[in-house]
């Protein structure tokens, strides 16, 4: 059998995971098997057992590549707007995304959030992850505190971690239905200021 290049390889890794998250969204982890994975990247069976040992290594894998999503965005986000803007831009790329890639992203954590209640490795990923975006908010809100922009006596721990419970519920809701994208970014600024306790126009 003639090897494939370092490249081919990658790419059919990165297919793969690709089609691991989609069919952990529609499906869930315990409900998917490696040949749906497989079928989903449209690759074979025994391709699959070429880059993951079994169907948790895969799950890993995309963990990992959300991780790295996640830590990416957090670093590419423009700070030189001040702190306050910056956290409605996080909710700004969330509500700018397309309604199937949202409903995917959403889906597929409120499976990894149902599979945690049974396996404690993927729970301690899930609080790991709960803890950078809750720490990501704190230092943001104490930021515009420092400029001006937030009160001084809000506390950024509890609020740190409404917005991150906010984000969370905001992508669940549109598993169930999704809203109009202006009326939904209307909606979306207001409730960020009201858990800063900022003033808004009426």
């Amino acid at each position: 059998m003639p090897r494939i290049s370092e490249e081919k390889a990658q790419e059919r890794r990165e297919a793969l995971i690709m089609a691991a998250l989609r069919c952990f969204a529609d499906k869930g982890f315990d409900a998917t098997t490696m040949r749906d994975i497989a079928r989903e990247a449209d690759l074979a069976v025994g391709t699959y057992y070429l880059y993951f040992q079994d169907k948790r290594s895969v799950l890993d894998a995309v963990i990992q590549h959300n991780r790295k999503l996640t830590r990416a965005f957090l670093g590419g986000l423009d700070r030189g707007r001040g702190a306050l803007a910056t956290i409605e831009e996080i909710f700004d790329a969330l509500v700018g995304m397309e309604p199937s890639a949202l409903r995917e992203k959403a889906a597929l954590d409120l499976q990894l959030f149902s599979a945690a209640i049974r396996d404690e490795a993927l729970g301690k990923w899930l609080e790991d992850v709960q803890h950078e975006w809750v720490q990501a908010f704190r230092a943001l809100i104490v930021s515009a505190q420092r400029e001006g922009a937030v009160a001084p006596g809000l506390a950024p721990l509890p609020a740190a971690r409404s917005l991150t419970a906010y984000m969370h519920g905001l992508g669940f809701s549109q598993v169930l239905k999704a809203a109009p994208k202006r009326s939904l970014r209307t909606e979306v600024q207001r409730s960020v200021r009201a858990i800063l306790v900022v003033d808004q126009p009426d």
